[in-house]
């Protein structure tokens, strides 16, 4: 039996998994080899390993397989245990805050539910008035949206708190008990080389924990807005992804199955895929003679002022199923464990209109609200950072945009 060692040289994500490509390259003799690829986290689907390489062999089969590897532990269980003690009080801690927050869901839905029965008497007795009613069910849905979302992030940090101590309880048990045990995944490649010869091998397969969210960058101007896409890469794989070309998929690497329309959709509309932005003749121009203007002044000044520095995105295209794939320019590291990784996807102009509107509690006082149409891109739910001319104004989420 041969071992390979292979690394991880492309990473394609979707919304909620990953496919990792290992590549390898060994020398073999003539006749049949079993090549060993180890080393393969735990969280690999082992029905999704697929091979294929060059070189003068054929491939005869593969196995794949989950091993566990024991180490003897080392060290003392007190720093873990001190560790363990203040992960619990963080979690109780986020526990109450949880609850206080389910409990101002359910006292908004109930208050909204009895002002909806009371309304209509208020009303038939000309004690209330129908902008009373949109005021308050504007204030509802913003609480409880509010409510909501402090609810999802309590949420997903007790849940991280819960995978920390998980963690911890393990690894004191195993110090109690001398022993350590890690779970692997490996892949057998039967080979029949034909010749002695370099054969190069190339294992592809699906990982769970892994995934992206979208968020936003908008920034407004006077009728034109920027919408700056960024992907969240998250990796909890186990496995280090160093200097791979990644791919970003709209896809999900979820099961489906087949369901029956209600309504029936004869077809679904199909976006174009979208480039970076290109600046337009005028603002070509335009950007021209200011820099010409710039220069005429640093040359007055003995200055000259350096060019800005130029941002790469993603190149996007629309695959036969409908979904959006991002090739990212450039290679990436982004290690298993850590926070949300950022990687920016594109930068695209929408068309924009300012809209005025008086504001019902003070008068003098008037609310601008900017309307942008997003033409024909699809924008996924995400979390949205707003800026007016470069400079922060607030952050707010946008649901499913569809094209127009």
């Amino acid at each position: 039996m041969k071992e390979l060692s292979t690394t991880i040289s492309s990473v394609l994500v979707y919304r909620n998994g990953a496919r990792v490509v290992r590549t390898g390259k060994t020398e073999l003799a003539k006749g049949e080899h079993i090549v060993k690829v180890g080393d393969i986290t735990q969280y690999a689907q082992q029905d999704s390993f697929r091979v294929k390489g060059k070189g003068k062999a054929v491939l005869r089969g593969m196995d794949v397989k989950q091993t566990q590897r024991v180490h003897e532990a080392e060290g003392d269980a007190g720093d873990l245990k001190k560790q363990l003690r203040d992960l619990e009080k963080k979690k109780e801690n986020l526990q109450d805050k949880l609850l206080v927050q389910q409990s101002r869901l359910s006292s908004l839905n109930a208050i909204s539910s009895q002002f909806g029965e009371e309304f209509g008497k208020w009303y038939a007795a000309g004690e209330s008035k129908i902008a009373g009613l949109a005021e308050f069910d504007k204030t509802t849905v913003k609480m409880v949206r509010s409510a909501r979302k402090t609810t999802r992030k309590l949420q997903n940090e007790i849940k991280k708190l819960e995978d920390e101590i998980a963690a911890l309880q393990f690894n004191i048990q195993q110090i109690h008990g001398t022993r350590r045990t890690e779970t692997h995944t490996e892949a057998l490649i039967r080979l029949d080389v034909k010749e002695s010869s370099a054969v190069e091998i190339e294992l592809t397969y699906q990982v769970d924990y892994a995934g992206w969210e979208p968020t936003y960058d908008v920034d407004i101007g006077d009728a034109r807005t920027s919408v700056k896409r960024i992907a969240m890469v998250a990796n909890n794989t186990l496995e280090d992804w160093e200097d791979v070309k990644l791919t970003v998929s709209t896809a999900s690497a979820r099961r489906v199955e087949a369901v029956a329309p209600s309504p029936y959709y004869v077809d679904v509309y199909r976006p174009r895929p979208t480039r970076a932005p290109k600046m337009r003749k005028k603002e070509a121009l335009a950007a021209v003679s200011r820099v010409g203007e710039a220069m005429e002044m640093d040359r007055e000044d003995g200055a000259i002022e350096e060019e800005p520095m130029e941002e790469a995105f993603a190149v996007p295209s629309e695959t036969l199923s409908g979904t959006t794939v991002y090739d990212i320019p450039a290679e990436i590291s982004i290690s298993s464990g850590e926070d949300p990784h950022p990687v920016t996807l594109t930068l695209e102009e929408f068309d924009s209109r300012r809209l005025h509107y008086w504001n019902a509690v003070d008068m003098p006082e008037v609310v601008a609200q900017d309307e942008i149409t997003n033409g024909d891109s699809v924008l996924l739910p995400g979390d949205v950072k707003v800026y007016a001319s470069g400079d922060f104004i607030g952050e707010t989420h946008l649901d499913l945009k569809a094209p127009r």
